[in-house]
């Protein structure tokens, strides 16, 4: 495969990537959108911080010609709505428990990323049988993150630096920074983004999850519980698990990979090199292989 493909974006244009059309259902009293495509055995993927459906534009195609596949924007995020609500891991599993109940998706095969991957993870152990598998994609795990996600918990620095910015090359800014080298995505994800960025609640309920459980200087209580809460149920987890996590990832450190293994030792674990945050899209022809072969053993 020519090394610079992920460059050559109009060449994949309604091949490899794709958009759909918009759906929205009203969950928990929060208008959420989600697209819905394909038929079979259902997948539910789950979008990363500060993320929304399009992350996934990459893989929805191929994904869809086997399987049902939805995706959907988690509240605070994209053009679902954002709530006064916690914005913790058990709110937003309680939260994709209910969705998935309104949308007849019990026992779906469900990926997430990074947040997402950590949402899919709380879901699969609080709500069991709603994951017929789980796909972690570099999901938010053990405690190395950057330096700048815990400045942004300090009040008042964090509204201040966390303000969205004022055109597109903001936004390829922050993608350059997740991925491993530089992944040009087309002009209409970065106003998408930029968009959703502004949306009214977007900072609020971005900066209140990473409060939840980081500090300017190191973890809260909150974080204690769920590093508890992962000791005592981790092991107990029954359903099969498919891993991808880049070595070059500088969100949640590659380390945090091997801490995860541990308590799952018999998940399927993929790393492709050189890649950063965002295997699914950085790599998006061998993950679509790859998950859609685990689904089929699964």
């Amino acid at each position: 495969m020519d090394p610079n493909w992920r460059c050559e974006t109009d060449k994949y244009r309604g091949s490899l990537w794709e958009y759909y059309e918009d759906r929205f259902i009203e969950v928990q009293g929060v208008g959420t959108r989600y697209w819905s495509e394909g038929s079979g055995p259902a997948v539910v993927l789950v979008h990363g911080f500060g993320g929304s459906i399009e992350e996934w534009a990459w893989n929805i195609p191929a994904l869809a010609r086997w399987h049902r596949v939805v995706a959907l924007d988690m509240p605070g995020f994209g053009l679902t709505g954002k709530p006064d609500a916690s914005y913790t891991y058990e709110y937003f599993a309680s939260f994709l428990n209910a969705f998935m109940d309104a949308l007849g998706l019990s026992g779906s095969h469900v990926v997430g990323h990074s947040m997402g991957g950590a949402i899919a993870l709380n879901l699969t152990l609080r709500h069991p049988g709603q994951a017929r598998s789980l796909s972690l994609v570099a999901p938010a795990f053990g405690r190395k993150f950057p330096f700048a996600m815990h400045l942004l918990t300090t009040p008042l620095i964090g509204e201040l630096l966390f303000r969205p910015p004022s055109s597109t090359a903001g936004i390829a800014a922050g993608f350059r920074a997740l991925t491993h080298k530089e992944f040009r995505y087309l002009d209409i994800t970065l106003e998408r983004y930029l968009r959703y960025q502004h949306e009214s609640g977007h900072t609020r309920a971005s900066l209140n999850f990473l409060r939840n459980y980081l500090t300017p200087t190191g973890f809260n209580s909150r974080m204690g519980e769920l590093d508890r809460f992962y000791d005592q149920n981790l092991p107990q987890l029954s359903v099969p698990v498919f891993l991808a996590w880049g070595p070059q990832d500088a969100v949640v450190d590659f380390d945090s990979s091997r801490l995860l293994r541990a308590f799952l030792p018999n998940a399927e674990f993929w790393s492709p090199d050189p890649c950063g945050h965002c295997p699914h899209f950085e790599f998006p022809e061998e993950f679509n292989d790859r998950v859609l072969a685990f689904f089929s053993r699964s």
